[in-house]
C-alpha cells in the first residue's frame, strides 16, 4: 500500500495543483492514486467552473508530484467529460 503523506500534506499538494487551473475553476473531487514510480505522487482531480450556467467544461485532470517533498506539480493529462463519456480506471489510471 501506498504510504500515507505527513500532516497538512496534502492540502498543501492540492494548493499547489489549484495553482494550475483557471481561476473559474473549482475541484470537486481529488483522489491520490497508486504510482507505478516508488516516489511520484499521483492525483486524478474532477474540475469544473464555479459560475452558474457554465455547462461542458468538466474535465478530469492528471496532476503528477515527482516525490513527497516537492513544490510543484505538473499536468500530465486533461480528459473533458462530456455527457456519454465513460471512463474506466485500473491500476494507475
Amino acid at each position: 500500500p501506498t504510504p500515507s503523506p505527513a500532516p497538512g500534506r496534502q492540502e498543501q499538494h492540492l494548493e499547489l495543483m489549484m495553482r494550475l487551473l483557471r481561476p473559474q475553476d473549482a475541484v470537486r473531487l481529488a483522489v491520490r492514486l497508486e504510482s507505478c514510480r516508488p516516489r511520484r505522487l499521483r492525483y486524478l482531480l474532477v474540475v469544473w467552473p464555479e459560475e452558474a450556467g457554465a455547462t461542458g467544461e468538466t474535465a478530469l485532470l492528471g496532476m503528477d508530484f515527482p516525490h513527497e517533498g516537492a513544490t510543484s506539480c505538473t499536468l500530465g493529462m486533461v480528459l473533458p467529460l462530456w455527457s456519454d463519456t465513460q471512463v474506466f480506471l485500473d491500476g494507475d489510471g
